[in-house]
């Protein structure tokens, strides 16, 4: 391709009038990814013949890419005028038309396209994804319908069809629909992807072994974020035959013995292993009913390893051991935020100083069964960082028998040494400040936010195609078709700064953040997925301004909100933009926050501290309290209640600034800044649209802010919005 195009261009030198050359050079330059190129290369082909139909739709496609889509519509427009086939333009024109947030002028052109070729499946795929922004959801799946009529086995058809029944809300057909997707290609990303969004926002009040089934694929799917299926996950147990019981009730009765004990946590290990092998193991558990089944099961177990320990000198049952790995990842996920008895503590409390002896003084070979249960065993309730002395992971490998207990302490112990390594090599840009900056670094010095392990796959584009979107004129920025600055401040852990990386390979990302922890987190994860166009830096925003460099893009993702002054520090991040530069921030909404205040006032009058005792005390009273009560609502908070990080984050921040969208119209105003767009679920942006008819584009804040007072709770996350430096 690269030869046609150095032939092309040599044809084109020499015979600036051979529309043809210039047409095959365009081609040439689509096909090896350079857009911009492409475009001039068809805008001379267009220029010598206006009436070549297949050049001027090529030409529209190209422009739609890069986010012309006015540009494109006229091209188009033009290929109809002697176009062979014309319905397909129609269509191209309604995707088009779509993407610029006009649904009735895309359904017109559609429709032009069925009435000139009712054959093709694409034209009926395309009107119904219009019917669907349009609100139309019977109709978008009678259109659905059609198309798989024309065409079973078709993909997209497929997937048109479940996204219209997910608009009916006929949230059991959409998932079996999806089934039939998976069916076709069974690792088709987004079609998982798109399961697991139906499982967390749907409801299912009788979960059945289909959606048991469904929990168990969604399990091997390597790349989609199975939390989000938690709450999902939840009811498909408590539906589950007989498990809560067994969960509640195994190793209850001290009459029994020790033979019948182990025969019950078999039956519990081998009915319910997805329980533990994948919702403990891979999950935030997030129900209350069953994180207190659960604990009171881990107090029961670790009472019965205690008291039968001589009894797995020679070998630890696989059951046991299935259920040791469950609870040990889960408590390690959530941070060792379960609460304990002091029946456990009092076990514990020796354990400790006999685990620590044994590893300390541990001379080689491979370690005994009875070291490795009380491993085990203190893994239920302590970072095992902190009570085993660094070793190499090449002896941790040789001397663990266990493939489970090796995945626990790499884990849970290796990984946190390598992190304690990289600290030592993460360079400041600014000194912190005193008072509110020093306290929320001491808050996630202590606890990370979030801890990840996987990401979803994302495809490197060029920004002129990711961002173009943003724009509704062709006024996109030059410099989105160059290698670009990014600042990614407040980078956390570092799913958002990689993620960015991997998306736009040819910029640079430098990424900040006042915890030396999340940072040495970040770049192990940076460094173990073979990411090299990220750097990591100790900063404080509030001192950013004194900064030299400046950046294309600035993305700060729920982290101004945590500062002393907001508008302070994101004056300063908006001073480091070049012109026109943008910004993709994240904020907390007052009015979705409200359901918060019953709590916050809960925790202030019991005059309880932000430390990990302090919150796991509270979240005690608020699972035993009585069902129904103020108190006990708190636990539907959703899963920010059920990790340390995510629970301090919550209720018991050191500093949280809240928004309204009319102050933050106000303050882009006054920073210089104009509104581009809203980031929102589709459900939302639908239900917007429908709301706002005048805002097909939802760029009107004061019309967001009259949809957020009737539904309080849409941006129950944060507000997030991309805004442009005037």
């Amino acid at each position: 391709m690269s030869e046609a195009k150095d032939v092309c261009e040599q044809i084109c030198k020499v015979d600036k009038i051979n529309a043809e050359a210039w047409l095959m050079l365009g081609m040439a330059n689509k096909e090896l990814g350079l857009m911009d190129a492409a475009i001039v290369a068809l805008e001379s082909a267009a220029t010598l013949n206006p009436q070549d139909a297949f050049v001027q739709n090529e030409k529209g496609l190209l422009l739609a890419q890069a986010g012309r889509y006015r540009e494109a519509i006229d091209a188009f427009k033009h290929a109809l005028g002697d176009a062979p086939d014309p319905a397909t333009v129609f269509v191209n024109m309604g995707v088009v038309y779509g993407l610029m947030g006009q649904p009735i002028l895309a359904l017109e052109a559609l429709d032009q396209a069925v009435r000139r070729n009712p054959q093709a499946p694409t034209t009926h795929i395309q009107r119904s994804v219009v019917l669907g922004m349009l609100g139309q959801h019977e109709e978008a799946l009678n259109a659905a319908k059609q198309a798989l009529k024309l065409n079973r086995y078709d993909l997209e058809g497929n997937i048109r069809y479940s996204e219209a029944l997910v608009g009916l809300e006929r949230y059991d057909e959409a998932l079996a629909a999806y089934g039939a997707c998976l069916a076709i290609i069974p690792d088709h990303f987004p079609t998982q992807q798109r399961v697991v969004e139906i499982c967390r926002k749907a409801t299912f009040d009788s979960p059945s072994a289909a959606h048991y089934e469904l929990l168990r694929r969604a399990f091997t799917w390597r790349h989609v974020n199975v939390q989000d299926m938690a709450s999902f996950a939840a009811s498909v147990f408590k539906a589950r035959d007989g498990f809560l019981n067994q969960l509640e009730t195994v190793l209850s009765d001290d009459s029994q013995n020790l033979e019948t004990h182990l025969e019950a946590l078999r039956g519990l290990a081998t009915e319910h292993r997805l329980y533990f092998e994948g919702v403990l193991a891979q999950n935030l558990l997030e129900d209350a009913r069953l994180e207190l089944a659960t604990t009171g099961f881990r107090a029961r177990l670790m009472r019965f390893l205690w008291v039968n320990r001589k009894a797995f000198d020679a070998d630890i049952p696989a059951s046991i051991e299935l259920t040791l790995f469950g609870l040990s990842r889960q408590c390690f996920n959530n941070e060792y935020l379960w609460s304990s008895t002091e029946a456990e503590e009092q076990l514990l409390l020796p354990l400790l100083g006999e685990v620590e002896a044994m590893w300390n003084e541990f001379p080689g070979g491979v370690i005994s069964p009875a070291l490795a249960l009380s491993i085990w065993m203190v893994s239920l309730y302590r970072p095992l960082h902190a009570v085993l002395r660094e070793k190499s992971e090449d002896m941790i490998s040789a001397v663990i028998a266990s493939a489970y207990l090796k995945q626990i302490l790499k884990i849970e112990y290796t990984e946190y040494w390598e992190e304690q390594r990289i600290k030592a090599g993460i360079k400041s840009l600014t000194p912190i400040a005193a008072g509110v900056s020093t306290e929320v670094r001491q808050q996630y010095e202590e606890n990370p936010y979030p801890r990840w392990q996987s990401l979803p796959p994302v495809e490197s584009v060029s920004p002129a195609v990711s961002l173009g979107r943003l724009f509704a004129d062709a006024n996109i920025p030059s410099y989105l078709d160059q290698p670009m600055q990014i600042l990614i401040a407040g980078c956390g852990t570092g799913r958002h700064s990689i993620q960015t990386a991997r998306k736009f390979q040819a910029s640079h990302i430098t990424a900040i953040d006042l915890s030396l922890t999340s940072l040495a987190y970040a770049a192990r994860k940076t460094a173990e997925l073979r990411i090299e166009n990220v750097d990591y830096f100790q900063a404080d925003i509030m001192a950013l301004g004194q900064l030299e460099k400046r950046f294309h893009i600035i993305e700060s993702i729920g982290v101004l909100h945590h500062l002393e002054n907001p508008l302070a520090g994101w004056r300063a991040l908006a001073s480091l933009l070049v012109p026109d530069g943008l910004m993709h921030i994240a904020l907390y909404s007052q009015i979705a926050r409200a359901k918060l205040t019953f709590a916050r006032d809960y925790i202030k009058q019991a005059g309880l501290g932000n430390d990990a005792a302090s919150i796991r005390a509270f979240r005690q009273q608020v699972l035993c309290a009585p069902e129904g009560s103020a108190l006990a609502e708190v636990a539907l908070l959703g899963r920010d209640f059920y990790s340390l990080s995510n629970c301090r984050d919550l209720l018991f921040h050191v500093q949280e600034h809240q928004f309204t969208l009319l102050q933050l119209a106000s303050s882009l105003d006054e920073l210089g800044l104009d509104f581009l767009v809203m980031e929102a679920d589709p459900w939302t942006l639908e239900a917007y649209s429908r709301f706002n008819l005048a805002d097909p584009r939802g760029t009107d804040l004061a019309g967001w802010h009259r949809f957020e007072l009737e539904k309080p709770l849409t941006f129950a996350g944060m507000f997030q919005f991309w805004c442009k430096k005037r």
